[in-house]
């Protein structure tokens, strides 16, 4: 292509132009080429989390989940001065804890995945994606009682969340290991008649 054949000195084109490029190349699954582009994106400028993000991305998509967390701790790091200012930092700021905290869980690295989750910000639009996780890092762990406690949070606060079904069932499961079994019991009647003894979809 022509970005092949064209070299875009640093100083003669703006790091919003190399983020949009570097964007429309991941998008376009160029993956390398992202990756390079975003790479040249260098600090103080504001690009530079939503950079270190996009590069934890490209690197998933690597299968290279060390570098990965890598880069969404980068992200976190220089996102948190500017989250007073801005509430699309203190989004990418959470954003960048969860994909830790989701990567070290499918690395089966529970006590770290544990770590970042608790790192993400209550204010998060989507914590409750947070609160899930945190149910299954504790099952992993054979933290029942965790388990439990937060899944009635989730419950309670996020109750149109697509997670509620699941927190339940795993609720129910911790309470079965426990052998409480009268109160599993109605955990799943819970779950039947809210669902009219079918999984809401």
């Amino acid at each position: 292509s022509y970005l092949e054949k064209i070299s875009f000195p640093v100083d003669e084109i703006s790091m919003g132009v190399y983020y949009m490029l570097a964007q429309s190349s991941y998008f376009l699954d160029e993956i390398d080429k992202a990756k390079n582009l975003f790479l040249k994106i260098t600090p103080p400028l504001d690009y530079f989390p939503a950079a270190q993000y996009m590069l934890g991305l490209c690197y998933v998509r690597m299968d290279s989940l060390k570098k990965a967390i890598k880069f969404f701790e980068q992200c976190a790091e220089t996102a948190a001065p500017l989250r007073k200012k801005s509430k699309s930092m203190q989004q990418l700021f959470n954003d960048a804890y969860i994909a830790c905290g989701h990567l070290a869980f499918k690395m089966a690295d529970y006590k770290e995945a544990m770590k970042y989750y608790n790192l993400v910000r209550r204010n998060a639009y989507n914590y409750d994606q947070v609160l899930f996780g945190i149910i299954w890092t504790a099952l992993k762990q054979d933290e029942l009682d965790k388990l439990i406690m937060t899944a009635d949070y989730l419950v309670q606060n996020y109750p149109l969340s697509k997670y509620v079904y699941e927190a339940l069932v795993l609720k129910g499961i911790a309470l079965s290991k426990l052998e409480m079994f009268a109160e599993a019991k109605k955990v799943y009647d819970q779950i039947l008649e809210s669902s009219g003894g079918n999984r809401a979809g």
